[in-house]
């Protein structure tokens, strides 16, 4: 299971952010970067894994100007997500709060 759950957790080599991205970045280039937005540690109130499998880039690629959980939230759906993906869960469904205002 490793080498499959380590294809499909590993961005697309030309997404931003992947491990490529970063290893073609010129100093000129990363002056003029722009990042995803962070929440702060401990927005998210609840999480779950899902069999659902994301059907489009948007589901599955994170945009410059997107906001992103901070990664105090995300250790811990990391450390399960390859158990979770061996028992068919392929996406997971996360709700936070975001500004006061509750994200799904």
């Amino acid at each position: 299971m490793g080498e499959c759950f380590e294809s499909y957790s590993t961005p697309n080599p030309f997404s931003a952010y992947s491990n490529n991205y970063f290893q073609s970045i010129t100093f000129e280039h990363a002056s003029s970067l722009e990042f995803p937005e962070i929440t702060p540690a401990h927005s998210v109130s609840h999480w779950s894994f899902s069999s659902e499998v994301p059907a489009t880039a948007l589901a599955t690629i994170i945009l410059p100007g997107e906001i992103t959980l901070h990664s105090d939230d995300l250790q811990p759906i990391l450390q399960q997500m390859e158990s979770a993906f061996g028992e068919g869960a392929w996406s997971v469904a996360v709700e936070a709060f975001i500004n006061g205002q509750a994200v799904s």
